[in-house]
């Protein structure tokens, strides 16, 4: 079975793909999506698909950060229900289990868990796609709309001491 995602992760993707060329409805064809995401956020679509959009948008812009681009937009509106449930959290710390916790009902494509290392807290992320190949967009995407989350949970306060990922940076 195919993680599903909502639309909403591909939410302003028609502005972003013609800032850097692309054509909008193209791709969307090309990944097998119908040009109704970009209208309706609640659509369950596959994570397959929106991960191999991301990766040739990339590609064929030539723009290393399409992922980035995307994330930079992001409010936490875009979350939909889990925003609600993550936004009454008394602390930063229990948005984020909470965000963890209920990730698949907005993304299941997307996992994130928590190690308490006594000083510091690491939030690790992940993609769970099934195609072969690295999903450096899709990560790179969950990780930009994570820290934008946290800035609006915590007021803006948030400054991660350091962000890693497993590849090349852009």
């Amino acid at each position: 079975m195919h993680a599903l995602t909502r639309s909403a992760s591909l939410t302003d993707y028609e502005h972003v793909a013609r800032l850097v060329g692309l054509d909008p409805f193209r791709m969307l064809r090309m990944a097998k999506l119908p040009a109704t995401v970009l209208d309706d956020p609640n659509l369950l679509i596959s994570a397959d698909s929106v991960g191999w959009l991301l990766e040739e948008s990339a590609r064929l812009s030539g723009q290393a950060a399409f992922g980035l681009l995307l994330a930079e937009t992001r409010s936490l509106a875009n979350l939909g229900m889990l925003a609600l449930a993550i936004r009454e959290e008394p602390t930063l710390r229990a948005a984020v289990q909470s965000c963890a916790r209920y990730m698949r009902l907005h993304n299941a494509g997307a996992q994130l868990w928590l190690d308490d290392t006594g000083d510091s807290v690491l939030l690790h992320a992940g993609v769970n796609i099934q195609r072969h190949g690295v999903w450096r967009q899709a990560i790179e995407q969950t990780i930009g709309i994570i820290v934008r989350l946290l800035e609006v949970l915590s007021g803006n306060t948030f400054r991660p001491l350091r962000i890693s990922f497993t590849h090349e940076r852009p």
